[in-house]
Formats: C-alpha cells, sequence, structure tokens
C-alpha cells in the first residue's frame, strides 16, 4: 500500500522493495508469504517502481531482489509467482536495471538472480518465459555483467545459473536461445568466470552446468519422423559447433580443472562430467580432436576419481560412466595405423556402483569396451 501510495518517493519504493525482498527471503517460512505478497499486488508495485525511478540504483537493486524472493519457490506456487512476476514485466524492468546500471554489483547479482528464478521450470509456461527472457535482452544484459565485474564471485555464479535456466529446455526454441547465448559470447564469459575462480565451489558447479546447457545436445531418433529427424539433425550440428567454440575458449581446460579441484563436491563431478559430454560431441574430426584433447588433459581419469569418490551418488555414477564410454575409443591419429582402440590403461569401472549396465545401459559385458566384470581386475593391456 505505501509503494502504491507514494509512486514519485524513490525511498519509499527502495524501502518497500527491501521489506518485500527480506520478507520473501526467508525460506523457512515458505510459500505463503510469497503467496500472500503476489495477492497483495507486490510484483505490480515493485515493476511500477522499478519503471518510475530508473535512475535510482538503490531501488532497482531492491526491486532484483524482491523479485528474485518472491520467485524462488520450486512448487505450484513458485510456478504462480512466476508467472505473475511476467505478466506484470518483471523480465523486462530486470534487464532494464541491469542495463542502467552496469557498474553496480548488486544491481547485477540481484538482477541475475531474478532472471534465473523467473525462468526457471521445465514445462512449456516455463519455456515460453526463457524465450521471453531471450527476446528480452537478458542474454546480452548477463554476458555484460560477467565481463564488467570479472572478480566478483556472486556476479559470476548467478551469471551462469541464469545463462543455465534461460537454456534449460530442449525444445526448438532454446536451440535459438543458446545459439544467441553463443553469438554474445556466453561460453567465453563461462569460461573465463570458472578460470577466475577456480577455488569457488558455486561458480564451478554453476558454469559447468551451464556450459553443458549452452553447447546443448541434439539426438537423431531413429523412431522420428523424415521432418523431425532433419530438425534433430540440425540441432545436432549447432550443438558441435558451439562445442568447437567451447574447445577454443579452453572449456575443456577449464572442466577438468574443476574436476580435480573439487573432488569432493558431487555437484561439480555430476556437471562437470556433463559438460565434458557435451562437449566432445563427436560427429567429425573437430569432435574427435575434442575428445582426444580431453583424454590428453585427463579427463578420463577425473571421470573415474568422481565414480570412486561417490559411489553412492547415482547422478555423478551416471554422467561419469557416460563420459568414460564416451573418451574410452580415441580414434589414432592419421596416418598412424591401426583401428581405433579403447584407452583404459590404469582406468577401470566395474564395482563403483551396484547399477553399472543400468545407469548406462551401454556398458555391458558383451560390449567389446566393456569394463571390468569385477572390482580386483585391472584395466586390459591395449
Amino acid at each position: 500500500a505505501a509503494m502504491r501510495a507514494h509512486p514519485q518517493s524513490a525511498s519509499v519504493q527502495w524501502s518497500g522493495g527491501s521489506a518485500l525482498a527480506n520478507l520473501c527471503g526467508d525460506f523457512e517460512a515458505g510459500a505463503p508469504r510469497e503467496q500472500r505478497a503476489a495477492g497483495a499486488g507486490a510484483f505490480e508495485a515493485v515493476v511500477a517502481g522499478m519503471r518510475t525511478h530508473p535512475q535510482h540504483a538503490g531501488v532497482q537493486e531492491a526491486g532484483c531482489e524482491a523479485l528474485a524472493n518472491m520467485c524462488s519457490g520450486d512448487d505450484a506456487v513458485g510456478a504462480a509467482c512466476e508467472q505473475r512476476a511476467v505478466r506484470s514485466g518483471a523480465i523486462e524492468a530486470a534487464v532494464a536495471a541491469m542495463c542502467a546500471h552496469l557498474q553496480e554489483e548488486g544491481v547485477q547479482e540481484w538482477g541475475c538472480t531474478a532472471l534465473t528464478e523467473m525462468c526457471s521450470g521445465s514445462d512449456d509456461a516455463a519455456a515460453a518465459r526463457e524465450e521471453r527472457a531471450a527476446d528480452a535482452g537478458a542474454l546480452e544484459a548477463v554476458v555484460a555483467a560477467m565481463r564488467a565485474h570479472p572478480t566478483h564471485a556472486g556476479v559470476q555464479a548467478e551469471g551462469c545459473h541464469m545463462l543455465y535456466a534461460v537454456s534449460a529446455s530442449d525444445d526448438a526454441p532454446n536451440d535459438v536461445a543458446r545459439a544467441r547465448a553463443a553469438e554474445v559470447g556466453a561460453l567465453e564469459a563461462m569460461v573465463a568466470a570458472m578460470r577466475a575462480h577456480a577455488y569457488d565451489v558455486e561458480v564451478q558447479e554453476n558454469g559447468c552446468w551451464a556450459l553443458a546447457n549452452v553447447v546443448g545436445q541434439g539426438r537423431v531418433a531413429d523412431s522420428e519422423s523424415s521432418d523431425a529427424v532433419g530438425r534433430s539433425r540440425s540441432s545436432f550440428l549447432m550443438a558441435c559447433a558451439r562445442a568447437q567454440r567451447a574447445a577454443a575458449s579452453s572449456a575443456i581446460e577449464a572442466v577438468v580443472a574443476a574436476l580435480r579441484a573439487h573432488p569432493r563436491e558431487a555437484g561439480v563431478q555430476e556437471n562437470g562430467c556433463l559438460a565434458l559430454a557435451k562437449i566432445c560431441i563427436s560427429g567429425d574430426g573437430a569432435g574427435r580432436a575434442r575428445k582426444q584433447r580431453a583424454v590428453e588433459l585427463g579427463a578420463l581419469e577425473a571421470a573415474t576419481a568422481a565414480l570412486r569418490a561417490h559411489p553412492h551418488k547415482r547422478d555423478v555414477q551416471e554422467q561419469a560412466q557416460g563420459l568414460c564410454y564416451m573418451l574410452a575409443v580415441v580414434p589414432r591419429q592419421s596416418g598412424a595405423g591401426g583401428p581405433s582402440r579403447p584407452v583404459w590403461q590404469g582406468v577401470h569401472l566395474a564395482g563403483l556402483h551396484p547399477n553399472v549396465g543400468r545407469v548406462h545401459p551401454t556398458l555391458h559385458a558383451s560390449s567389446p569396451h566393456a569394463a571390468p566384470s569385477t572390482p580386483a581386475a585391472t584395466a586390459p593391456d591395449v
């Protein structure tokens, strides 16, 4: 009510946004506060205040923080709040705040967080929010924030998180979002973040996660219609191009370094193995060269270490086993002679998880590259 009654007072808008951020930032209180705030018109009031005072950094930061906290729920109430936020113009308000206050770390960090929360989800409504964010210039704003504040871990972590969120869906519009993210320098920004904050777990986990999503993957399913196969093949080729761009930015080096620096962090291990698998997607000679580079840097050993360090983490096991299988066969260099061969020296996978073969069904006894069948077995000498 105060924010509505005094729209021209920057101090009232600033204080009101801060109060809403604090009230809805108490995550133990849960959805009731977010739901009550939404019902009282908080989204509309915050967005109106941000539009009325575009040059006031305090109003913009408090507004972005309030939007982030009011959209932080991951249940039905949270989804409803995200939809209401979007209808009120919150995505555009957050992007405008970031563009107008590029040098304000608080505005940039909370702007990234607000955009992440509003784009979260995996349903059609979430995909539409992601598309709207991309259309509003969110990708450009986030990459600009990461470039402007390279030493601020919060901006880097939230920037990576947002780049993941806006490319999280697997549908056609998100192929457009991934392509746009690559065009504006998102891959380079994520790698730079990981290099600058090598020992920050959140930056490393979010960076690997975002790399995997922005590179994306394209699959051509045999059961699809000819039109669908054509779209899938196009998606695959675009993913290969983004993978090559990521590799050229030293993404493989950054991810392997993350796996080595944070061996006990399950999130880093899971997302790192996933990112390497996406970057090493192979459809041509360049893809095979990326796989070779990953093996040379120790990606196979890092993935095996992840399997051993996290035997009861199914997601880590699934991603690490998949990466090991992908990297297990590396073609010989042209002219070297002889067929492709598995790279198992010093690496054995069996016995590390009770669901080997179920987690990654291609690792089974009939496979010519399957792991040994007992924990005590050693890798074949090839």
